[in-house]
């Protein structure tokens, strides 16, 4: 599953430097993960969390302070 974000307008001149370093066109959720995504299609707001929290483990500059609280 490939998944493409694309950011809000920014004010932060530092932000939008830190954004263009780690930037990438897509994001690949590894496969073995999807069926996490599956068992919880039909409950949304699960779904929408769990998507996000894939996301960003499967993101090559990972934000641990975002993950590490939502595995909790």
């Amino acid at each position: 599953m490939t998944t493409d974000h694309t950011p809000p307008e920014l004010e932060s001149d530092a932000l939008k430097a830190n954004l263009l370093e780690t930037a990438v066109d897509s994001v690949t959720i590894d496969e073995a993960l999807l069926p996490l995504l599956e068992i919880v299609n039909n409950y949304r707001g699960i779904s929408t969390t769990l998507e996000t929290l894939l996301y960003e483990v499967s993101h090559p500059f990972r934000n641990w302070k975002m993950i590490l609280p939502r595995l909790r």
